[in-house]
């Protein structure tokens, strides 16, 4: 009988290749040899494999790779690269190699549970990314080279010791002196990432422990701090070193990433069963849920129903839109609680943050070196980190900021963008004017002094603080129009803009996204005030060969300006003599009396039958410092040492530029145009920074005409004109009366390269773009590093008065220490006054004594705490849309309070109060699960919106509701007190001069009995911090412009 042969069991590696081969998914389809045939379109260099497959088909492997990972990987990765060949073999050989990337473990560790038990496992960890390092390459195998002898050997690190291995000795001489060469060693990318425990997984009363991750290749920046990620790691153990040498027995656990998911984006953070649903849903139908919600919300807290109705609103937010054109429009509603002490506001806000399905609670001054945003940090190598805030760990969620009229000035700037809607760049085709002339954003370095605005208008050079480049994908806004302004920024990009108000009246130029600016009318600011130095001489350098000496000649600078100009336009030199090109006539002789007043002496040789002709200046000092000046036309330039000169010196030089190849023009509405010509591209750019040294700009345009045929043949160089722009201050935008003609701003969808930015202490740049200048905004970063981190929170806020108690008979403005333009974020704003009421004072007291007692609240919570929070995240899922009857009630309100509002009387809303109205209908809808919004929930929140408006949209001068009261902190009663002020300045200037005294401008407002003696003085004093008057001495006042 024959004996029977046992069957081979296949390799690990075979297993795999047959897992790869054979695994269909649900529709019968090959899930991963269809993966491996479309790496080579990705050009990708992993293959994502998902664990539940690789259980359910081969259970050896999973088994093995979760208990021993690093025993196995490296066999697995060699299999999936054969099989790779075998399905795209050009693409195999191209790849050189193939790693594996595993998700969907059966089981997640909690980042605290993680200790000696797991080392060496394949696990998956759940956290939110609270630090990120920058890319720096890791060496794997380093080639050193010996002094003596010159031999080279290789060497493979260790990734898990911090130090470099070197060779030790020499196999051919046993000398111990190496040198390492950079160039002929491997390298991959890799990155630290620290995680740090979800909110919903810390027990009671402990704070987060946080676990580093080593990430390397693909893995690098695929993820930011603020992320929900699932990352699947092998465990290991870092030893810790004393010194160099000095191994510890403790070591420190990280993880070593073999994928990373991004999970933070959409996904629910409380997790409900069939049985939560279906009593949720139940709930709902209640009748009575609405007062439910609210009673359950902070019930030991006693009374705030309105306060309380409003936070939920903020809780269930409404629903963010992105529009065709690719505004954002967002939803979150914002609320500000202003409290008197002990109302209760700060145990209002840390029980909203531990009710609210993703809440945070935190400070003004925030609870880590993030502070509210994000904050750079070095690491222990001397790197930078960039270390998450409290509103980027809050993203998608409720942020509560106690004390936010305590918070430091650099987070006041970032919660403005957050309160509103974070990468603030320039695209690649821009430029930025530095004291060596135009530059693209990728050629300044720090060691650049680039041109900046001071806040009084003044050009200004300054050294970057920062420079930097990033990767960008998205839209961008495109701001142009043929003559005015030429930008393609990022949508949050900070243009420099007076805003159009009514009338004739704009706001003072400031910073403002360019997003904002869509669709809207705005001035943008082109020409500064130059204040350069007056210089009396020229010094022309002396002049030596071997045969003789000639000292330096000084030159009358005015004089030497003249002629340099008409050498510049008109000129050419050699080795020895200065020749410029005329024909006779008014320019021949300008230039004529111009020679003749310098020390050297000239003549005029006409050409054959012609009445042009040659000025020529034999003299070889002249020659000698001319020449470097040009190789010929299109290579002439104007010496850095004259474009620092005075405006009325740089004027001497423009003026003799244009006599030479310059243009003048009448249009046919009287306006004149100016423009010079030359085939220079740096003689262009430096007559363009004079034109802003002498208080107006120019715009150049390339009429790109090399090569092509003209009067006089084929032209061998580009034609330039630098046209002049008069108007310092054009308006761009839209106009109603001829929609956009006047400025285009749209957004360009799909930008897909680098942007640029620099960060200067003036914050205001003079960029161009396709020859077109412009002063614009300049990107904050925070150690270099500039990251676009999500912050999209709704932020629940509460601040103190500004002297402790709210004063009722002063304005929100001057009740609180907050900037204007923070105010004006918020949807709704609450007063929480602590007024003596012997009832409600009964009522509290009653309330706080019986929780003390009974260690209860004395009425019955309707909605549990668990409950409540479960009904909120799933309300969150409802995407309710704006019914007709909503719509119509809230158009019906909008124009009701507008009709209050004449062309003299305050404004008591404005769209963006609509828009605040609309997010917090939907959020109404989303608490009743309601797919659209009724006019129950408009009518409702109506109410609300008045009622706050009504608490701190009101002018206390007058008792009517003024939105600008909130909105620019300037009341139509200030206003007119400021008009009165200005015009009665205006008619003393005629009598007593731009400069008068204070007393005089009172008692002249005074007499007209609109006035009181106080209020006179008082608006005096807004108008000097406001910008628009100063003291040149005590008493006196003037005003400016």
């Amino acid at each position: 009988m024959a004996e029977q042969v046992a069957e081979r069991e296949p390799r690990i590696d075979e297993q795999l290749q047959q897992f790869l081969r054979d695994f269909k998914d649900e529709n019968g389809k090959d899930k991963y040899r269809l993966r491996l045939s479309q790496l080579g379109n990705a050009g990708g260099t992993a293959l994502l494999i998902d664990f539940d497959d690789l259980i359910a088909h081969t259970p050896n492997i999973a088994r093995q790779l979760l208990d021993n990972p690093n025993a196995i990987l490296r066999d697995l990765e060699l299999a999936a690269y054969a099989q790779l060949k075998m399905e795209d073999p050009e693409y195999a050989e191209q790849a050189k190699t193939l790693k594996l990337h595993f998700r969907k473990l059966p089981s997640h560790e909690f980042i605290r549970k993680l200790g000696a038990a797991q080392i060496g496992h394949l696990t998956a960890v759940d956290g939110i990314i609270v630090r990120s390092t920058e890319v720096h390459p890791l060496l794997t195998k380093g080639k050193f080279q010996c002094r003596k002898c010159n031999a080279t050997i290789d060497v493979e690190q260790n990734f898990n010791r911090p130090f470099m291995r070197g060779p030790g000795i020499c196999a051919h001489c046993r000398s111990k002196i190496f040198e390492f060469v950079e160039k002929e060693s491997s390298y991959l990318n890799s990155q630290q990432l620290r995680i740090q425990e979800r909110p919903e997984d810390l027990p009671p009363g402990q704070l987060p422990q946080t676990i580093n991750v080593r990430v390397i290749e693909d893995l690098v920046n695929t993820a930011r701090p603020g992320d929900r990620v699932t990352v699947t790691a092998i465990v290991k153990a870092q030893q810790n070193y004393m010194g160099r040498k000095v191994a510890l027995t403790t070591f420190q656990l990280e993880l070593e990433a073999n994928y990373i998911e991004v999970v933070g984006k959409e996904v629910d953070v409380v997790e409900l069963t069939p049985e939560d649903e279906h009593k949720i849903v139940e709930l709902s139908k209640d009748p009575f849920i609405h007062r439910k919600l609210i009673a359950s919300l902070a019930p030991s807290i006693y009374g705030y129903g309105d306060i309380k109705e409003g936070i939920l609103y903020l809780i269930a937010g409404g629903v963010a839109k992105q529009l065709p054109d690719g505004m954002k429009l967002r939803g979150d509603p914002n609320i500000l609680l202003i409290g008197e002490p002990a109302v209760a506001k700060s145990q209002l806000l840390q029980y909203v943050a531990r009710v609210a399905p993703r809440g945070l609670y935190t400070s003004g001054r925030g609870t880590s070196a993030a502070g509210l945003t994000a904050a750079v940090l070095k690491d222990k190598a001397g790197g930078m980190v960039l270390e998450a805030g409290a509103l980027v760990l809050a993203d998608k969620g409720v942020a509560c900021v106690d004390e936010v009229d305590k918070m430091r000035p650099e987070d006041r700037v970032a919660m403005h963008e957050t309160l509103e809607q974070h990468t603030v760049c320039y695209d690649d085709q821009t430029e930025l004017l530095t004291a060596q002339g135009w530059k693209f954003f990728k050629d300044v370095t720090t060691r650049d002094t680039v041109a900046t605005l001071t806040s009084k208008g003044q050009l200004k050079y300054q050294s970057p603080t920062r420079v930097f480049t990033c990767k960008y994908q998205g839209d961008m806004v495109a701001i142009s129009n043929s003559h005015k302004v030429n930008l393609l920024v990022t949508p949050q990009h900070k243009i420099y803009a007076s805003q159009y108000r009514s009338g004739n009246t704009w706001l003072p130029f400031s910073l403002v996204a360019a997003r904002e600016l869509v669709n809207k009318r705005f001035k943008i600011k082109r020409s500064a005030n130059w204040h350069g130095k007056e210089k009396k001489y020229f010094i022309l350098p002396q002049y030596s060969n071997r045969y003789e000496t000639r000292p330096a000649i000084k030159i009358e600078m005015g004089l030497f300006l003249e002629f340099l100009g008409y050498w510049l336009s008109e000129g050419s030199a050699d080795n020895y003599r200065i020749m410029i090109t005329q024909k006779e006539g008014k320019k021949h002789q300008l230039i004529e009396k111009c020679l003749a007043q310098l020390p050297f002496r000239y003549k005029f040789e006409h050409f054959k039958n012609s009445d042009s002709g040659n000025f020529m200046i034999h003299n070889v000092q002249l020659a000698c410092y001319f020449k470097p000046l040009s190789n010929g036309a299109a290579t002439k330039f104007v010496p850095n040492m004259f474009k620092q000169l005075s405006t009325r010196q740089l004027t001497i030089l423009l003026e003799a530029l244009m006599v030479g190849d310059g243009g003048t023009r009448q249009h046919t509405n009287g306006s004149i145009q100016r423009t010079y010509y030359t085939t220079s591209p740096k003689l262009a750019d430096d007559v363009q920074e004079i034109l802003l040294k002498t208080g107006i700009s120019g715009n150049i345009r390339n009429h790109h005409t090399k090569g092509k045929m003209g009067a006089f043949g084929k032209a061998n160089y580009d034609e330039l004109d630098v046209s002049f722009v008069f108007k310092n201050t054009p308006q761009v935008g839209y106009h109603a009366s001829h929609g956009s003609k006047s400025g285009t701003l749209k957004i360009m969808h799909g930008y897909d390269g680098d942007v640029y930015c620099v960060e200067v202490p003036n914050h205001i740049l003079y960029v161009r773009r396709h020859g077109v200048p412009v002063w614009s905004g300049n990107s904050i970063a925070k150690a270099g590093i500039v990251a676009t981190l999500n912050a999209r929170a709704a932020v629940l806020a509460a601040a103190n008065p500004a002297f402790g108690r709210y004063d009722p008979y002063k304005n929100i403005v001057d009740n609180i220490n907050m900037p204007i333009t923070l105010l004006s974020r918020f949807d709704l704003i609450f007063i929480m006054k602590d007024t003596p009421n012997a009832e409600a004072d009964g009522r509290l007291a009653r309330h706080i004594l019986t929780l003390h007692r009974t260690r209860d609240t004395p009425e019955k919570i309707p909605i549990t705490p668990e409950m409540f929070r479960k009904y909120l995240s799933y309300a969150k899922r409802v995407v309710p849309v704006l019914g007709q009857e909503a719509e119509d009630a809230l158009w019906a309100y909008y124009m009701k309070m507008r009709s209050t509002t004449g062309s003299e009387a305050p404004i008591a809303i404005t769209a963006r109060q609509l828009e605040s109205l609309v997010r917090l209908c939907e959020a109404r809808a989303r608490l009743f699960l309601r797919d659209t919004v009724t006019l129950e929930d408009a009518n409702a929140i109506t109410r609300l919106v008045t009622l706050s408006m009504q608490e701190v949209g009101v002018d206390v001068t007058t008792g009517k509701m003024d939105i600008d009261v909130i909105m620019s902190g300037t009341p139509q009663s200030l206003r007119e007190k400021i008009d009165l002020t200005i015009k009665t300045m205006r008619d003393l200037e005629k009598q007593f001069g731009k400069t008068m005294d204070m007393s005089l401008v009172i008692q002249a407002i005074v007499n007209k009995g609109l006035l009181a003696e106080e209020e006179v003085c008082n608006t005096i004093q807004t108008l000097i911090k406001n910008g628009k008057l100063y003291e040149p001495a005590p008493g006196k006042i003037s005003l400016i412009g």
